[in-house]
């Protein structure tokens, strides 16, 4: 009954224009979020798949947004959205998180296929070492554990047993980011001792040369921080490292300027923000939901993360009034 009612408010909004984004133009940047992109048989691997997207269900979602948006990198929507140039249609910027090697084998040639620009936010280190990201290693070492190891205290540790580990492997990477950095790395070493190997040969980052190509072909490289830490657990010295050292790093392989930021976890406050002011950067994304009007702050950009399960109708299938009730703010983003 609850998908039933959604639907036919979403039906009606959309067939009186009352969700139609043009509505705002000019006034209004959005931005739409993805993570990882996957084919089926993949997302039901992964330990997070309410992070993913199919190809298929992505390039649903880009031609929506080609049929109701202008589509721009994120650096070129900020300037001329923050500069008060006009648009016919509202900005919208889409943006990749992670680096993930994905969004290089299935994004970016659904992406140019279309001929829609997008953003690549790349944790540094992750390139540097191919190593994943410490929640997608706490994610497949979960489901290892749970497997092979159901007693363990490492298990535990979390509130989790052997099930929960295997089927929600997402409640422990949640309860992960409650550890300090170097706690997390730990539990980390400790769960791959037991379970060596725990995440699959499909899965891995981007390389330079790979990044170097996405610019080449028009797309933009952003910042994702150094290690990708919750940076409001950082000390001054390690944002240094994260924030400023980051971009240095990246301008120097890729060649490029390195315009926007985006938080890992979108975490941040006060100190954070400033850091990353004084970092060299026109803008930065939180995970925060909703578009950003004439009095956005450019270090504190909202974001549309664009999840499958929240843009199907009752039928299972993806719905155009869904996504733009969503994002027109009638429902909250979460749900």
């Amino acid at each position: 009954m609850k998908n039933l009612i959604r639907d036919v408010l979403a039906a009606g909004l959309h067939r009186f224009h009352l969700t139609e984004p043009a509505r705002r133009r000019e006034e209004h940047l959005y931005i739409a979020t993805f993570h990882r992109v996957l084919p089926e048989e993949l997302r039901r691997e992964y330990p997070l798949p309410g992070l993913v997207v199919t190809p298929a269900e992505l390039e649903w979602f880009v031609q929506y947004f080609q049929q109701s948006f202008h589509c721009q990198r994120l650096d070129a929507a900020w300037r001329e959205f923050s500069s008060g140039e006009r648009s016919a249609r509202p900005r919208l910027a889409i943006t990749f998180d992670d680096g993930q090697l994905d969004n290089y084998v299935q994004a970016a040639p659904v992406l140019d296929r279309l001929g829609v620009p997008a953003t690549f936010f790349v944790p540094v280190e992750a390139v540097e070492t191919q190593q994943l990201l410490w929640h997608d290693r706490v994610g497949y070492a979960l489901q290892r554990l749970g497997r092979e190891h159901p007693d363990s205290s490492l298990l535990a540790q979390f509130g989790l047993d052997g099930a929960q580990a295997v089927q929600t492997p997402d409640m422990g990477v949640t309860r992960s980011k409650q550890l300090t950095p170097s706690e997390r790395l730990e539990w980390i070493r400790q769960a791959e001792a037991l379970v060596p190997n725990a995440a699959p040969t499909w899965d891995g980052m981007m390389t330079w040369s790979q990044l170097r190509e996405l610019a080449q072909r028009g797309h933009e490289i952003g910042c994702h921080s150094y290690t990708h830490p919750i940076l409001v657990q950082c000390d001054d010295q390690q944002l240094e490292r994260e924030i400023v050292a980051s971009r240095r790093r990246l301008e120097e392989e890729l060649g490029v300027e390195i315009r926007s930021f985006c938080y890992p976890n979108g975490d941040c406050d006060s100190r954070v923000v400033s850091a990353v002011g004084r970092g060299g950067y026109e803008l930065a994304v939180t995970t925060r939901w909703g578009s950003n009007g004439p009095l956005a702050e450019a270090f504190s950009l909202r974001r549309h993360d664009m999840v499958t399960e929240n843009s199907l109708d009752r039928r299972g299938r993806l719905s155009a009034p869904r996504v733009a009730m969503r994002m027109a703010g009638f429902v909250r983003g979460v749900h």
